[in-house]
């Protein structure tokens, strides 16, 4: 029997057989091979972008790895800004990411390869999230395929598979899936318990996912309070449990840590600034088919340049449309009051359609975005970009599409169906399809000197010299993050450090050793506790620079010490004479 149209929350759905499912699973994970190939067979020697955000991530990951064995309770005790304690906390975490790779990083110790799974991964299980989800909302097997489709390949989301923090919002879908569940047919703990255990998965996995998930949890939970839902919270917290407490307890034990990093670091909780999209960005996606359609719209649309790509897509708008122009809620005029406020409580369409509403909204910006009433909300300033709130636009139109879909073919036999979903769907494939991924070469390979130094006695502190003396502050973040993945050879602490903001003392420490070594810079090392430092001559980009540096290490012989002499890097003791 064909599920109705505009099915409410909860509905009951004909069972499919594990078959189906794991047809589905394999068709979302043949479109991610397609969508970003040729990654897919350069795992270990390419990556989807480089610079200092990917650099961050990689050596996050890897630190997560390193500290799940060494100093799990404090983890966020990183090992870069010494001597700063919550360096990890400065930016994403990763640490959800690294519980599920973490044994990759630790059979291979390659952590270019499990970045790239970690962002692959992100596309596939997102598709299957939304498929789950729309599934739970009453769809069929067809319109929550396309919801998959859309959720998961979307050029709003799939574009910003580079940026690992945005992109692992895989289980916003999976919570909401059992958080409908719960509040529709079944009533019972364990679906609420799922619905927070996948919560604290997206706020472990994602910072940001953490924000646009509640964000719709509490729209959710609001919605249905205003339209009659009584609040029993009696119930609730007993349907939750000690169980569901302690499944709960990660969320909120890791906000400890970024509160105590904004006492070290008061960047941290940044000034809202004006990062509202231009016109053109709403239009705009990379795709070759949305690039042609973007070059026949007026040319007042396209004056200013698109600053982000937050176009959701032609087919998935007229969907998301289709649905909510033709929603009726499904009782009689005859109805009582308290019956259409429960058809209206317990319909996806409404609902869905004003979450993407309020994520549209989100993204505006000043001064016209919700944003500006929202940045003061905890954890909500560490989000400087509001245009990111289209993720959470994408999910809500991706369920929406899966309606639209329903009502078009809800007359329909189900071979009929079957065709015009395979049909819509190659149709969304064209439209999000990207052409060939653009790779770029890369290898963590730290120096001679930092391998040598991880057979020595632990702990001990590090700094690497040269420091550019550039006032281009891409310049000198990336030779921080250069250090950073160096450190991955042994893992002890380090001076350097690159993330979303930085510390007092480091940003006095950083011009001093511009000059290294001198007088200055030698007591500042020496004060703050370091032991080694490893000289690399070739990162000097001069050959007069490298000399004269040569002979300030020789001038200052009685305060460096030669430990280890490689080919392309050298590690001196530090002592105050």
């Amino acid at each position: 029997m064909p599920v109705p149209s505009h099915a409410p929350a909860g509905a009951p759905t004909p069972l499919s057989g594990p078959g189906r499912h794991v047809a589905v699973v394999l068709v979302f994970l043949a479109l991610t091979i397609a969508f970003t190939w040729p990654l897919p067979v350069r795992l270990t020697t390419h990556v989807l972008d480089t610079g200092t955000d990917p650099e961050l991530l990689l050596w996050a990951l890897g630190w997560n790895a390193h500290a799940f064995f060494t100093q799990p309770l404090s983890i966020f005790d990183a090992n870069i800004f010494y001597p700063s304690h919550y360096a990890l906390a400065y930016s994403e975490n990763m640490i959800g990411s690294s519980l599920l790779f973490a044994p990759i990083i630790w059979l291979t110790g390659d952590l270019v390869f499990t970045m790239n799974l970690v962002q692959l991964s992100s596309v596939c299980l997102s598709a299957i999230g939304a498929y789950l989800l729309a599934r739970r909302l009453g769809l069929s097997v067809a319109a929550a395929i396309l919801a998959g489709l859309v959720f998961g390949f979307a050029p709003a989301r799939f574009f910003r598979i580079a940026q690992a923090h945005l992109t692992t919002i895989q289980w916003m879908p999976f919570c909401l899936a059992y958080l409908h569940t719960y509040l529709g047919r079944s009533g019972r703990p364990r679906d609420l318990r799922l619905a927070v255990l996948f919560y604290v998965a997206q706020v472990l996995a994602s910072g940001h996912g953490a924000v646009f998930l509640t964000v719709a949890v509490f729209a959710c939970l609001a919605y249905r309070v205003v339209l009659g839902e009584p609040i029993q919270p009696i119930r609730r917290l007993r349907d939750l449990g000690i169980t569901g407490a302690l499944i709960l307890l990660p969320a909120v034990l890791i906000l400890l840590p970024y509160r105590a990093a904004r006492a070290e670091v008061p960047a941290l909780a940044r000034e809202l600034d004006d990062y509202g999209s231009s016109l053109s960005s709403y239009v705009s996606s990379p795709t070759p088919v949305h690039q042609w359609l973007l070059g026949t719209l007026p040319a007042w649309v396209t004056a200013s340049p698109p600053d982000a790509y937050l176009f959701i897509g032609v087919l998935p708008i007229v969907l998301a449309l289709i649905a909510l122009v033709t929603w009726r809620p499904a009782v009689a005029s005859s109805a009582s009051r308290a019956e259409k406020l429960a058809a209206w409580r317990t319909a996806p369409v409404p609902f869905y359609g004003l979450l993407a509403a309020l994520a549209f909204w989100f993204t505006l910006g000043p001064p016209i975005g919700l944003w500006r009433w929202t940045y003061a909300l905890p954890v909500f300033s560490f989000l400087r970009v509001p245009s990111r709130f289209v993720l959470l636009e994408v999910l809500a139109v991706a369920i929406l599409a899966g309606f639209g879909f329903q009502w078009v073919s809800r007359a329909m036999r189900p071979a009929a169906r079957g065709l015009m979903a395979a049909g819509l769907g190659l149709l969304l494939v064209v439209e999000f399809m990207p052409g060939s991924m653009d790779l770029a070469p890369f290898a963590i390979a730290p120096s001679s000197a930092d391998r040598w130094l991880n057979g020595r006695p632990k702990p001990f502190v590090v700094a690497e010299i040269p420091i550019p003396d550039s006032l281009d502050v891409v310049t000198q973040s990336r030779r921080n993050t250069l250090y950073m993945l160096h450190s991955t050879a042994h893992w002890q602490k380090i001076v350097h450090g690159f993330s979303g903001a930085e510390p007092q003392h480091y940003t006095e420490l950083h011009p001093k050793l511009v000059r290294f070594p001198d007088e200055e810079s030698l007591n500042a090392l020496v004060d703050l506790g370091v032991t080694y430092i490893v000289f690399h001559p070739d990162l000097y980009p001069a050959p007069g620079e490298r000399a004269d540096a040569e002979a300030r290490f020789a001038q200052y012989h009685d305060w460096l010490r030669v430990e280890y002499i490689g080919t392309d890097s050298r590690v001196y003791s530090l002592h105050r004479p």
